[in-house]
């Protein structure tokens, strides 16, 4: 566990996420839960015994693996953005075992301890944003358009620094196989470049800290995606054009993986996403230049 400024702490040993940890006098906000059963449960360990028990649990955006990953606190409230409850609200038992499924797919090894997990219900829901202001430094949880429904930022005024979850990844592709809407998210990439208030960014994955400008190659990465995606938007393609694809631009933005195909799988996954959605008749094509 890291602490990269007095009180507030990252962890990176429980992949794929970083991890946070928010000390605001006693009171502890932990930033993201691991999706791995043994994971979380070391990551809450280490957090009560070196500082003591966890107020609430932050979810920064409604990807399944951070609902799955929920229901290893049971006890622990949840704070979050308004459209993670409506969604968990709605799901219905099948289609919540299917989303279990999807996340236990990943992690195969511990497939086993998924099946008997109900949802965690969110404590604490907002809408727009929503300061916390018990203790300092406060922290203002801003709903973005992310890298999926529910994505949110902390944004701790006083140092200049966002929690900014997996809309800013970095080292790996982005997890764009949930994104509701890229061109916003390549929005939200923007309005954050041009923040003069931010200057430091805790990314959902890759180093610890970056400094804002860091983001760069993320913006081109997403802008790449969308550019290749609407090229295979126009045509009939085949599975074999996603790969190729694919393999393309993992090997333009991510040539020193040492797991070559755990980048080409992820991005393939997220051209079909993307696809899917330039397909759709309401789809307005982006204003800025990609």
């Amino acid at each position: 566990m890291k602490e990269i400024i007095p009180g507030i702490f990252v962890e990176r040993q429980y992949p794929p996420y970083n991890v946070g940890l928010i000390r605001l006098e006693e009171t502890l906000l932990a930033v993201d839960i691991p999706p791995r059963p043994a994971d979380a449960h070391a990551w809450r360990a280490a957090i009560e015994q070196q500082h003591g028990p966890i107020r609430y649990a932050i979810l920064t955006d409604g990807q399944p693996e951070r609902l799955v990953a929920a229901t290893f606190w049971p006890d622990i409230p949840l704070i979050a953005h308004r459209d993670v409850p409506r969604y968990i609200t709605k799901l219905e038992e099948r289609e919540w075992q299917e989303l279990v499924q999807e996340v236990a797919a990943q992690h195969p090894e511990v497939e086993a301890h998924y099946f008997e997990l109900a949802p965690h219900r969110v404590t604490l829901a907002f809408e727009e944003r929503f300061t916390y202001q018990r203790h300092e430094p406060h922290l203002e949880f801003q709903a973005v358009d992310g890298i999926a429904p529910g994505a949110l930022w902390i944004y701790l005024a006083k140092f200049n620094l966002i929690f900014a979850g997996d809309t800013v990844v970095l080292e790996e592709p982005q997890p764009l196989e949930h994104t509701p809407d890229s061109h916003a998210l390549l929005n939200t990439l923007s309005t954050l470049a041009n923040r003069n208030t931010i200057q430091q960014v805790v990314p959902g994955r890759g180093p610890e800290l970056i400094d804002k400008a860091e983001i760069e190659p993320l913006r081109e990465f997403v802008r790449v995606m969308r550019r290749t995606a609407r090229s295979l938007a126009r045509g009939q393609v085949t599975g074999a054009d996603f790969t190729h694809a694919a393999q393309d631009i993992a090997q333009t933005f991510f040539p020193h993986t040492k797991r070559s195909d755990h980048p080409m799988q992820k991005i393939r996954r997220g051209l079909h996403q993307l696809v899917a959605e330039l397909q759709n008749p309401e789809e307005e094509e982006a204003d800025e230049a990609e």
